[in-house]
């Protein structure tokens, strides 16, 4: 059940966070990738809805495909809304360990001199280790 929405037709955002803190799932169309992205860094379970007839471009598609593998969005044609049941999964890592990597890898490509943000221990690469 829907107890809310938000239907953005101007500048007014004040309650997205604590909608989307609130929220045990969240569902958010496909069309914008800003959308689906703010979605999956509350690091909670996204479903991603999309028309029956969408067009993305190549590189939007490959991202909703790649957050779709490594479970950090589940995808659903908005067709199949009134059968959906949501059920518990968890993505391969947080949100936050996905960024730390990232940061690892940039920092091991020397990409960055000064350090602005620290990753966690865990998700440094080892000293033998080569850049991608």
């Amino acid at each position: 059940i829907c107890r809310a929405a938000i239907w953005y037709e101007d500048d007014a955002s004040e309650p997205l966070d604590a909608f989307l803190g609130a929220a045990s799932h969240i569902f958010c169309t496909e069309d914008s990738l800003s959308m689906v992205s703010e979605a999956v860094a509350m690091d909670k379970p996204v479903i991603s809805l999309r028309p029956v007839e969408s067009l993305p471009t190549r590189t939007h598609g490959k991202a909703l495909a790649y957050m779709a593998k490594i479970r950090l969005i589940e995808r659903l044609d908005m067709s199949a809304m009134a059968h959906y049941r949501p059920y518990f999964w968890m993505p391969e890592k947080s949100y936050s360990a996905h960024l730390d990597d990232i940061f690892a890898r940039i920092i091991a490509l020397g990409a960055v001199a000064e350090t602005v943000r620290s990753p966690e221990i865990k998700y440094l690469p080892q000293a033998d280790a080569q850049p991608i």
